[in-house]
This record gives C-alpha cells, sequence and structure tokens, in this order.
C-alpha cells in the first residue's frame, strides 16, 4: 500500500469529525459540558493531585463534538493526543490528518476566535511535546514503512500550514517532528522480492 493510500484510508475514518455540522462549524462548546469534561481529564496532567487520565473519554467526547456539535480547534487536538495514546502510530496519523484537514479548510471559521493566535499556538506545542512522549521506545518493523511515510508527509504539512497561520505564535512542533524524523531513519526498509526463477 502506498503513503497516499494510507492517508486516504485515515481520512475515511475521519468522515463524521471533518463533516460540515448543518453546512458551518457548529456552535462554541466553550461552556458546554461536554468540553468541560474533557479538560477535566487533560488538566489532570499539569495538577498537582494527578490521577489518571481517561483517553478514551477524551477521545469519545472529542468525537461527539466534532461530529455533532462544534469544529474546535481545541477539540481536535485533544482528540489526536487521545488517539495518539490509545492507538499508536496509527492514532498518531489519524489526529495529524485532522489537524491538517480542518486547519486547511476551516481555519478561520472554527473555534475558538482568532482573536488570539497565540492560543492556537501554544496548543499545537502541548500537543506536539505530549504526543512525542508517547513513542519514546516505539519499535518500527519494515512493514511500517507506508504508515511511518504517511506520519512523516502529513506532519510536515501540518508544521508549515501552522507556521504560515501563526507565524510568530507558533512555537513549532519540534518535539514531534523530531521524534519522526527519528522513526523514519530507524524503520528498516521492505527487502524486495526474489529475482525470478532463471529459465529452464
Amino acid at each position: 500500500m502506498a503513503i497516499d493510500d494510507v492517508i486516504a484510508e485515515s481520512r475515511a475514518r475521519l468522515e463524521s469529525l471533518l463533516a460540515p455540522i448543518n453546512g458551518g462549524v457548529g456552535t462554541d462548546v466553550s461552556f458546554d459540558e461536554s468540553f468541560e469534561k474533557i479538560k477535566t481529564e487533560v488538566d489532570k496532567m499539569q495538577s498537582l493531585a494527578g490521577g489518571k487520565v481517561d483517553w478514551a473519554g477524551i477521545v469519545s467526547g472529542a468525537d461527539e463534538i466534532l461530529s455533532d456539535k462544534s469544529k474546535d480547534f481545541r477539540v481536535a487536538l485533544y482528540y489526536a493526543t487521545g488517539k495518539a495514546q490509545l492507538d499508536g502510530l496509527l492514532g498518531l496519523l489519524d489526529g495529524l490528518v485532522l489537524l491538517n484537514d480542518l486547519s486547511t479548510n476551516l481555519w478561520e471559521a472554527m473555534y475558538p476566535s482568532l482573536k488570539r493566535p497565540k492560543a492556537r499556538g501554544n496548543l499545537a506545542n502541548w500537543y506536539s511535546d505530549t504526543a512525542a512522549t508517547f513513542f519514546a521506545e516505539v519499535k518500527t518493523t519494515s512493514k511500517d514503512g507506508d504508515l511511518v511515510g504517511a506520519i512523516d508527509k502529513v506532519s510536515r504539512e501540518v508544521d508549515g500550514l501552522l507556521r504560515d497561520k501563526l507565524g510568530d505564535a507558533y512555537p513549532g512542533m519540534g518535539n514531534l517532528r523530531n521524534l519522526i524524523r527519528g522513526l523514519v531513519a530507524n524503520t528498516p526498509k521492505e527487502a524486495p522480492p526474489p529475482p525470478p526463477p532463471p529459465p529452464p
């Protein structure tokens, strides 16, 4: 399977999250109970009291919001982080495709408002730092080649897009891009097929 086919499959998995909500981007969920539940789980990562983060609950809640209530940059990043934690490299790809497509198609329209571009930049940096920690010990095989290639391609697109959109308000995705570059370098290439037998 080629890299572009892997990306197309990811996009198909995300169809409901990428589709317009009643022809638009829905409503602001900043004070919605479903958003508050996700934020409470995410905040456990910085809390002195700690507590186990319910990543499955984050992904489920974010899926519902993005599909039915709101196209929200914060929620997309929480979804992407949770998918990376739960589903490994395939989840990392799905999260990156979601961020890439929403940012490409709905950058101005989606929530929260672009009045504070630095908030979007800092959230993207948080996602990069957090997701990168999930893959510190990951080992890939030659069978992962196209998946790793797809992750590399989409992550470069997302990084470039956010840099263009946010300028100085974007700290970058340095940790995640460094990790992905390492995956590309360390993923073994598939052995070529054996030559055909000589003619009799």
